[in-house]
């Protein structure tokens, strides 16, 4: 049985609006449901559509069937970057048994009329290779359990290479939004029926933000929470150890490594502040103002005898680079967070 041809079909993310499928998946053209009179799919290619997805489930459900990726297992990663873009995935309609559990799970024994938007549901994100229609596929999983579809096939041929770094038993984990449903079909005879149907929409960062640009400490080190942007002092005497960042490029982002010292001043005493490092060599330090605000954070996790390690933006070119440092001040941090990296008792 071949694709049905291109035509307009009632999104299966959003019942107000039409999207295109191009006779291979559906696209990002959408059209509002008011253009139906000029828009509307041809009847013939929505039987051919509704076949092709039945026939795409029963190979799912087909014991020899090739699988998807397994549920993800190990530990979830956040990105490295914390700006984070909204992107809807594509393939809900394949996978309501899922959503289905998900409602479930949610309380509700079978979806609401009104729908249900699910409560800080958390996407796991992974390169899917075993997929039998794409081997570069990146499969989103919800809650670690639920497969509920795949970043669109353009985007995922941007973060395939980047996620398949990760070391065994990681993946990226990121913030979702899962909405569950139903649609509208129609028939031949213009008779529609409701169909239950989940809507995913992930935030991901660019893929220069899923990792860091260089590699984390090997030795025991803690990630300082995110916090404002702290910019710093003096790269312009560091410009040796900046240019091996591949600068002129688009800004990259690193691991830094934040140390308290006991910094010189031409006239006086000297007076403690916060240095930054890159793969253990200064590029700069934080003002006394902004250092006042972190040192006793620095210095906490300095004394647990693990490495502070912060997220940081470097921009720039070979002739001058700045460097930005993404940490929470000391007062802004939750004791729940100084818990969890204390060591416990017989540890």
């Amino acid at each position: 049985m071949s694709n049905p041809p291109p035509a307009w079909h009632p999104d299966p993310h959003n019942p107000t609006q039409w999207r295109w499928w191009d006779g291979l998946q559906w696209t990002e053209r959408t059209a509002p449901m008011a253009q139906a009179d000029t828009r509307g799919s041809d009847p013939n290619a929505r039987r051919s559509l509704g076949a092709l997805r039945d026939r795409l489930q029963s190979r799912e459900r087909s014991p020899s069937a090739k699988k998807p990726a397994g549920a993800p297992g190990g530990r979830g990663v956040a990105p490295w970057s914390e700006d984070l873009k909204a992107q809807a995935i594509v393939g809900e309609s394949f996978h309501l048994e899922s959503f289905n559990a998900l409602a479930a799970e949610d309380g509700h024994g079978s979806i609401p009329e009104w729908g249900v938007e699910l409560v800080d549901p958390v996407a796991a994100i992974l390169p899917d290779p075993e997929n039998p229609y794409d081997s570069s596929a990146v499969a989103v999983w919800i809650n670690g359990r639920h497969l509920v579809g795949h970043l669109p096939k353009t985007v995922a041929g941007i973060y395939f290479e980047r996620l398949s770094t990760f070391d065994p038993g990681t993946y990226l984990q990121v913030p979702a939004r899962v909405w569950i449903g139903y649609h509208e079909e129609w028939n031949d005879d213009g008779e529609s029926r409701r169909i239950p149907t989940g809507s995913v929409t992930v935030r991901i960062p660019d893929v220069a933000g899923i990792t860091p640009f260089n590699d984390l400490p090997d030795e025991p080190h803690v990630l300082l929470p995110w916090g404002k942007a702290a910019q710093i002092s003096g790269e312009e005497n560091h410009m040796d150890v900046l240019r091996r960042f591949s600068l002129g490029s688009d800004p990259r982002n690193v691991a830094a490594t934040l140390h308290v010292v006991d910094e010189p001043r031409k006239t006086g005493a000297a007076v403690r502040q916060v240095e930054v490092r890159l793969d253990g060599q200064r590029v700069g330090v934080m003002s006394k103002a902004i250092s006042d605000q972190i040192v006793d954070l620095v210095a906490y996790v300095d004394g647990l005898g693990r490495l502070p390690v912060a997220r940081a933006i470097i921009k720039g070119s070979d002739l001058r680079a700045e460097v930005t440092v993404r940490v929470a001040r000391t007062a802004d941090v939750p004791q729940r967070w100084l818990d969890s990296v204390r060591p416990q008792e017989g540890t």
